[in-house]
């Protein structure tokens, strides 16, 4: 038995930190703070919240993780390249007809802000929101 790990695993000479959390019995923490379905604890709470107010009847619609074009993807000089694509968190339809996309965010990310900017350019008349904790 080894005398930092609680177990009767052979323990390699040289591991690195993953292999020893591993045998530790510890969990890494996850970067995102997510449930490991990637949806974010926040998310979580914000999607339970629009699922309310659509039971209510207060909102006309709701979808979770709708994706968005945000320029296709083409081809140059024989090489394909992608699509760029934006998973907006919250899709809403209000009453009213009007459509609003909801974005939970512990912290954004350049890439997070470069998308937005795509996205705000390509649906004008889609409202964009970021809710924070």
């Amino acid at each position: 038995m080894s005398k930092w790990l609680k177990t009767d695993k052979e323990v390699p000479e040289k591991m690195g930190v993953n292999q020893f959390n591993e045998l530790a019995g510890k969990k890494k923490k996850n970067k995102y703070n997510n449930t490991g379905k990637g949806t974010s604890k926040l998310e979580k709470k914000h999607e339970a919240e629009y699922r309310l107010l659509l039971k209510a009847e207060q909102i006309k619609s709701y979808e979770s993780q709708k994706r968005f074009m945000l320029q296709e993807g083409f081809r140059r000089d024989g090489k394909a390249i992608r699509a760029i694509t934006y998973i907006a968190d919250h899709y809403i339809i209000h009453l009213d007809g009007s459509e609003e996309v909801c974005d939970s965010k512990g912290m954004e990310t350049e890439v997070f802000r470069i998308k937005r900017k795509l996205f705000l350019k390509r649906y004008p008349d889609i409202k964009f929101r970021v809710r924070k904790k």
